[in-house]
Parts: C-alpha cells; sequence; structure tokens
C-alpha cells in the first residue's frame, strides 16, 4: 500500500522553470542542481526562490556534488531578508539525457535531508529535470507520509506552474 504524500502540491513560478532549464541547458550533459527556497501553505509547498550550484559544486556526467556551505549561506540569507517567511524547501537537480526518475543516490539524500535536524525540513522536496536541449521534463517528489515503523515511501508531488 502506497502512502499518502505529505505535500500534495509544488507551485512554481514559470520564471524560475524557466530558468532552472537554462541552467541544465547551459551545464548538459553534467549534471546540475542547487536548492529551492519558498513557503510551506498546507500540503502545498510554494517556490519563491532557487538557488544554483555554487562555485565548489562539481558537476560530473551522472552525479552532482553541491556547494552545500554556499547552500546553507543563501538560504540563511533569503531567511533573514523575508523576515523568516523564505524557507528551504528542498533540492533541485537535473539528469542530462536522462529520465525523470530518483537514482537510489537521490532517495538516499531525500530520506537524509528529512531525518537532518539542521536542515529544519521533515518533508522535503526533490525537483527533477530530465532531458536534454530545450526540451526538459520536470518531476516533483518528497516522501509519504506513514503510520508504521517502515521508512517512508518516496512519492509524486503534482507541480503547477504559474
Amino acid at each position: 500500500m502506497r502512502s499518502a504524500p505529505t505535500i500534495e502540491v509544488c507551485w512554481m513560478p514559470r520564471g524560475i522553470q524557466q530558468d532552472l532549464e537554462e541552467l541544465a541547458r547551459d551545464w548538459e550533459p553534467l549534471e546540475v542542481g542547487g536548492v529551492l527556497a519558498g513557503y510551506w501553505n498546507g500540503q502545498a509547498a510554494i517556490v519563491t526562490d532557487f538557488v544554483g550550484p555554487g562555485n565548489d559544486a562539481q558537476h560530473h556526467r551522472y552525479t552532482f556534488v553541491p556547494d552545500d556551505e554556499y547552500h546553507v549561506d543563501e538560504i540563511a540569507r533569503l531567511y533573514r531578508e523575508s523576515n523568516g517567511a523564505t524557507t528551504y524547501l528542498g533540492d533541485w537537480h537535473t539528469h542530462p539525457s536522462g529520465t525523470a526518475r530518483l537514482s537510489p543516490l537521490d532517495k538516499r539524500t531525500l530520506r537524509r535531508i528529512a531525518n537532518a535536524p539542521e536542515a529544519r525540513c521533515p518533508d522535503p522536496l526533490m525537483v527533477l529535470f530530465a532531458g536534454s536541449g530545450h526540451r526538459w521534463g520536470t518531476q516533483v517528489f518528497t516522501l509519504g507520509a506513514t503510520r508504521s515503523l517502515l521508512p517512508r515511501s518516496i512519492v509524486p508531488v503534482e507541480l503547477r506552474i504559474f
């Protein structure tokens, strides 16, 4: 039995989606990624900002290693500038010429974020851009709610572009 998502929909401005796709094209055939910021509204995540990879990120054909220090600093800046309204929502990255399915590493990362007290994000999003050139598909994932001792399953989240 699949568990229900804790977050049912992710709202993302068209401009942010386009900026992320542009980064995907710029870095292709290597992976790129970063973090998403915004706010929660019930079972919806509203993306208001994104942070790119950072200067110390490592880009490879099948993996991306983020510049964690840069991301922490940028999320803290966005939080301060918004008087606490904008917070960390999760990560985004690309699978150039790949599929919009999470790899085993992506799944471990999503669970690690959820279990990291310093992330302050028990229900993180993982937004994945898969494709090439001017054709990129976007899929959003989170962890499902559970009432058992089993690990939370990874479930898709509806993406709404506005």
